[in-house]
C-alpha cells in the first residue's frame, strides 16, 4: 500500500486501519496497482537472473489472474 502511494505505516498486520485505509481507496484501482507491482517484482527476479525467463509466461497470469 506504502509503494501505492497511501499513507500508511508499515507493520506486518493487516489490522482495522489497514482494512479502513483500503476501503476508502477504489478497490478496483488499488487491485490493479498491486497487480503491476507483482509483475514489477517478477520483471525484477528475470531482470537480475535470466534464466528464470522461462517462467515469464506462467508469472505474468499470476500477476493478473
Amino acid at each position: 500500500l506504502v509503494a501505492m502511494g497511501l499513507d500508511c505505516v508499515i507493520d506486518g498486520l493487516i489490522g482495522n486501519q489497514t482494512i479502513g485505509m483500503t476501503n476508502s481507496e477504489n478497490a478496483g484501482c488499488i487491485l490493479e496497482q498491486y497487480k503491476d507491482e507483482q509483475f514489477a517484482f517478477y520483471e525484477g527476479l528475470i531482470r537480475n537472473k535470466p534464466a528464470y525467463a522461462k517462467y515469464r509466461n506462467g508469472w505474468t497470469r499470476r500477476a493478473y489472474s
